[in-house]
């Protein structure tokens, strides 16, 4: 499907196409004309920095039409439309686009961008109208104001949407937020997408690997006195992380079955498995066994060892009587020997 075709489904849906169209084509072609020299995407100052290295990197030839998708992203939200109702018809233009650019790293770095609208979309939507009031929207209007539908249209379309939303609001709760992104966040939060931008670029590993390392560096940037709804966005984003990717297959995102020996206890503070428990129960058993036949050996070999003649009970009776041991070197003098002659 073309630009076109992408910004169309965003602003209104399939349901209002046809009677639509008019209008949106005098706004695609408004936006075709104020935004080819201003980059619009990103939802704050420090990721729209970011949003312009990355698509002038990879997205060069495709980024004038990466950039209308940012600008009818903006102005779906002025249209108080809810945020899946923007972001996945937004992740569906990038990637629709980025299919056309000759480095096939932009389809990863549209990933990327919409990733970034699932955690930081609550913001922008709510800092939106300012925005985009500033940069394209009262021209916007001043050309379709002749071209309004009547009433019974407008009624339609309303209708419609909400009752897209009262069938999404099951998924995601639709919530305006009243505070901006500063107010939460401290400045450690540039970091958190700058890690994740390299994330998969460095440490080649999946996306949804670098966006539960993003969960856990957004939790950390937020501001010790952030209000509630501070995070609410960031929860929602993850915890439905493959919202924004229609063409995430799903088994990616399933889990791997725990078994029992993996399951991690406490033992004095320190967590392992059970299998390792028992490993080190085992070898500890074995240590003990062979200490303690070792001491039965040694016991057992002293008491089979012969006595000395000296010990013996008869030498301990004849030494009694002559005073001279047994089996000892001693011999009678001469004059020992004369008095056991004269008295026998």
């Amino acid at each position: 499907m073309g630009l076109f075709g992408s910004l169309e489904r965003m602003y209104f849906g399939e349901f209002n196409k046809r009677i639509l169209t008019k209008n949106v084509l005098f706004i695609c072609i408004y936006l075709i004309i104020t935004t080819t020299t201003s980059l619009v995407c990103g939802a704050t100052d420090f990721d729209r920095a970011l949003s312009y290295q990355r698509a002038n990197e990879s997205c060069q030839d495709v980024s004038w039409a990466i950039n209308n998708c940012c600008t009818v992203h903006d102005v779906c939200y002025v249209l108080d439309k809810t945020q899946e109702e923007c972001d996945i018809p937004f992740c569906q233009c990038l990637e629709e686009q980025a299919k056309f650019a000759k480095n096939s790293d932009c389809e990863q770095v549209a990933q990327e961008f919409c990733v970034i609208v699932q955690f930081f979309g609550g913001f922008a939507h709510a800092q939106a109208k300012e925005k985009v009031f500033n940069q394209t929207i009262n021209s916007t209007l001043t050309l379709t104001t002749t071209q309004l539908p009547p009433p019974t249209t407008t009624t339609i379309l309303s209708s419609s949407t909400t009752a897209t939303a009262i069938a999404s609001s099951s998924e995601i709760p639709p919530r305006k937020l009243d505070v901006t992104i500063e107010e939460c966040f401290s400045s450690e939060l540039k970091y958190c997408v700058a890690e994740f931008d390299t994330c998969q670029h460095k440490d080649k590993i999946e996306l949804l690997k670098c966006e539960e390392r993003m969960c856990q560096c957004t939790r950390a940037a937020l501001r010790n006195k952030a209000k509630p709804e501070c995070r609410y966005p960031i929860e929602m984003a993850c915890i439905i992380p493959d919202l924004a990717f229609p063409s995430l297959p799903i088994s990616e995102s399933k889990e791997e079955p725990e078994y029992f020996l993996s399951t991690k206890i406490e033992i004095l503070g320190f967590s392992v498995t059970i299998l390792t428990t028992l490993i080190f129960l085992l070898i500890t058993m074995l240590l003990i066994s062979f200490g303690i036949w070792i001491l039965y050996r040694c016991i057992k070999k002293r008491q089979s060892m012969p006595m000395s003649p000296s010990r013996t009970p008869l030498c301990a009776a004849s030494s009694a009587e002559s005073g001279l041991a047994c089996g000892s070197n001693d011999t009678l003098s001469s004059d020992d020997g004369v008095k056991l002659a004269r008295y026998p």
